[in-house]
């Protein structure tokens, strides 16, 4: 009798214990991947919850991240993401990403010295278009108004009306933050891309 009440018990905590490692696994796989490609692709977001749920043989994935209210996280970038949590998790992934947009979040790490204005725009570009390609920039700062003259060549698939509010959009917090007028001359080539 006491053998087979120690089975009997046994064998549903063992199974719980088994499940209970497997979600810590999978938690762990997917704080991990996440968190990876976000340090690696857009250090400005911070990652605040990666929840999963499983339903049918498919692994549905909550990704809360803040955000500066002027990067965007492309659907290239979630489709990048889903490949890298399928392939770690080698299971079906469907990834939802809801983003908070906080104002003035990226001042601490992506506003660089006034010194380093140059490398500051090209940063920030970076962040601001992605899959855009930069091909001029320069920076000219005018002593006489206090202000800075920053000129900017790029080709991009964004369209004309997305391009001139993110424009907008840097400029101002720019101004806010730099605390100095800031005044943008922009020359762009759009490009159509093919889905093959």
């Amino acid at each position: 009798m006491v053998i087979v009440t120690v089975i009997l018990i046994s064998v549903p905590l063992w199974t719980s214990m088994q499940a209970i490692a497997q979600d810590y696994k999978t938690t762990q796989i997917i704080n991990l991947v996440t968190r990876d490609y976000i340090s690696q692709t857009h250090s400005q977001f911070t990652v605040t919850t990666a929840n999963y749920e499983e339903r049918e043989g498919t692994l549905r994935v909550a990704l809360s991240l803040q955000a500066p209210e002027w990067v965007r996280f492309a659907s290239e970038d979630k489709t990048l993401l889903n490949k890298q949590l399928f392939l770690a998790l080698e299971q079906s992934v469907e990834l939802d990403v809801q983003i908070l947009y906080v104002a003035g979040a990226y001042v601490k790490n992506t506003i660089k010295p006034i010194l380093d204005k140059e490398m500051s725009i090209r940063e920030h570009f970076a962040a601001v278009f992605s899959g855009s390609r930069l091909e001029t920039v320069s920076v000219d700062e005018n002593e006489n108004e206090n202000g800075i003259h920053i000129g900017l060549s790029f080709v991009t698939p964004m369209d004309e009306v997305m391009v001139w509010k993110y424009i907008l959009a840097w400029k101002n917090n720019l101004i806010k933050y730099w605390k100095i007028p800031v005044v943008f001359t922009v020359e762009v080539s759009y490009i159509d891309i093919i889905s093959l």
